[in-house]
């Protein structure tokens, strides 16, 4: 049977006082960061787009063939009644494991070498992937990886650019802007083929640069054949973090490539359909302002290749 490891990263509290890594992390001290990630409403949130959204398309992809396990790295410092929340949704998805981690930063890292050290024997080639707590990946994702569960493969990633971007509105509980998206290198569903014995053990050991430079480091097979993931947007995410409404509304823009339907998510991603609305609403920007989006694109273009 061949082994795969999702990886998601739930809600981390990590020491930012002597690096800055995330955007959020920038602008709060280590106060004010763990109690912005601890808050209430923002738990409750990632608790159901990760219920509901991440966990049930990890239950599509549950095959005969593959051992599917998903490894949910969270904080030791995460309050006991969201802790009690995820250890219940164990009881649901037999999949599910959850390990907790201090602070410091390569916490994560060990905590990923040990779960394959005690999990693969040697030699054996296995699979890591990555997806966020608040996203979804496809019914035929963990099927496109199994022909490249394999020695000749290992040593190698695969990204799969193709998939859909959603804007989750948390006061009417609803995707309401939705629409395709294509990025080499992205995060949702990046997966590393590999062996124990191998220098790049799991996925995240692919952090030089950060993940869209991941073929600047081994070989990448690219896979854009189907819509592979669902990547969720909303208030509480990072990059929206200390943006006013026309930054995050370019934002949203830019990850929406072209127009999708409904029917064409529900068919590919494994969630119920009352979770969105029956037609994307537009996003209307301006001249001026689809001037100001382009100079953001810009920016960011020239910000990736520094």
């Amino acid at each position: 049977m061949k082994k795969v490891f999702g990886f998601v990263r739930y809600s981390i509290l990590t020491d930012n006082r002597n690096k800055k890594k995330w955007n959020i992390s920038k602008h709060l001290t280590y106060e004010q960061l763990k109690e912005n990630l601890f808050a209430r409403e923002r738990l409750e949130q990632r608790g159901f787009l990760f219920e509901n959204f991440t966990l049930p398309s990890m239950e599509s992809n549950l095959r005969d063939w593959c051992d599917l396990r998903l490894i949910v790295f969270t904080s030791e410092s995460l309050p006991d009644w969201h802790l009690k929340f995820l250890n219940s949704l164990k009881e649901k998805y037999s999949f599910i494991e959850i390990h907790l981690l201090g602070t410091q930063t390569d916490c994560l890292n060990l905590a990923a070498n040990k779960i394959i050290e005690e999990s693969v024997e040697p030699g054996e080639v296995y699979g890591t992937f990555r997806i966020d707590d608040d996203d979804a990946i496809s019914n035929t994702y963990i099927d496109s990886l199994k022909r490249y569960l394999e020695h000749n493969f290992a040593g190698m990633a695969i990204t799969f650019p193709k998939g859909y971007s959603a804007f989750f509105d948390f006061e009417k509980n609803i995707i309401t802007t939705y629409g395709e998206t294509y990025v080499p290198m992205n995060a949702q569903g990046l997966c590393l083929i590999s062996k124990k014995e191998m220098s790049f053990k799991h996925v995240f050991d692919l952090k030089s640069g950060g993940h869209r430079n991941t073929d600047k480091i081994i070989p990448v097979i690219l896979l854009s054949q189907r819509h592979s993931y669902l990547r969720i947007l909303h208030d509480n995410a990072s990059m929206y973090f200390n943006k006013n409404t026309m930054q995050q509304s370019i934002r949203t823009r830019s990850k929406m490539h072209a127009k999708v339907s409904s029917s064409q998510i529900l068919d590919d991603i494994n969630i119920a359909s009352d979770l969105i609305q029956a037609e994307s609403e537009a996003i209307n920007i301006s001249r001026y302002h689809r001037f100001k989006r382009l100079i953001y694109r810009v920016w960011q273009i020239l910000k990736t290749k520094r």
